[in-house]
């Protein structure tokens, strides 16, 4: 008896599906909630804070003469200016990947 409704339960599912017509990198790339969307988007966010860091590293080189001589403040300048250029061309990849022309391999290599 059980395994009769199952049955049923099983073909009536079966017969009432309907197949989602939607191109999987149109969903990826246009919708305004996609995921390359909202990563665009922390990108962009993490680019406006670069400026301000820099400021701030200036504003600490200018005011204090003896960490020109000190190699840390160096090293941690040329990171901030090498994460500033990695973050660049991430958003420039995701930029990229935002306009298919329909190939996804296309899109990023060329």
């Amino acid at each position: 008896m059980e395994l009769d409704n199952l049955k049923q339960l099983v073909d009536t599912s079966a017969s009432n599906y309907k197949p989602v017509n939607r191109d999987i990198m149109e969903l990826i790339s246009c919708n305004s909630q996609g995921p390359l969307t909202l990563l665009g988007k922390k990108l962009k966010m993490g680019l406006l804070f670069f400026p301000l860091t820099v400021i701030l590293f200036l504003a600490v080189f200018i005011g204090n003469s003896g960490v020109l001589h000190n190699p840390v403040m160096w090293v941690l300048l040329i990171i901030l200016l090498i994460e500033f250029i990695n973050t660049l061309f991430y958003y420039g990849i995701v930029k990229k990947m935002q306009e298919p022309t329909g190939n996804a391999t296309d899109n990023l290599f060329f």
